[in-house]
């Protein structure tokens, strides 16, 4: 006798949305953006544009340096994310992960001169 089988009911997906600030240096950076924003908006002699223009040269110095690849990694969410609020203009930004594609490569070069003068003295 043949039976029917019945229907597997589909798994339930797990949706796990990722927004930029879950990466640490990414929320560091909009936190200083935050506060520096909040701090000169509280000043009565302050405009707007100027608050701004403050809170983004903040971001800029919260970055990252571009030494080693995980802060090169993390200089480049900073900045992506940065562009995204217009932090930075479309122009700036790309001299920006211009810069850091250049640290990588270096970094790369010098990790593959290193191995190779580790291989010769073997």
């Amino acid at each position: 006798m043949i039976h029917a089988l019945k229907p597997l009911q589909p798994k339930p997906v797990k949706k796990t949305i990722t927004t930029a600030t879950d990466n640490p240096a990414v929320a560091h950076c909009s936190q200083v953006w935050d506060r520096v924003f909040t701090k000169m908006s509280r000043r009565k002699d302050c405009v707007e544009e100027e608050a701004i223009a403050e809170a983004d040269q903040a971001y800029c110095k919260a970055m990252p340096p571009l030494i080693g690849y995980e802060n090169i990694c993390d200089f480049i969410a900073c900045v992506g994310y940065g562009m995204l609020i217009k932090v930075f203009v479309q122009a700036h930004g790309t001299k920006l992960l211009y810069a850091a594609q250049v640290a990588l490569s270096a970094g790369s070069t010098r990790a593959k001169k290193a191995k190779k003068r580790t291989e010769i003295r073997s």
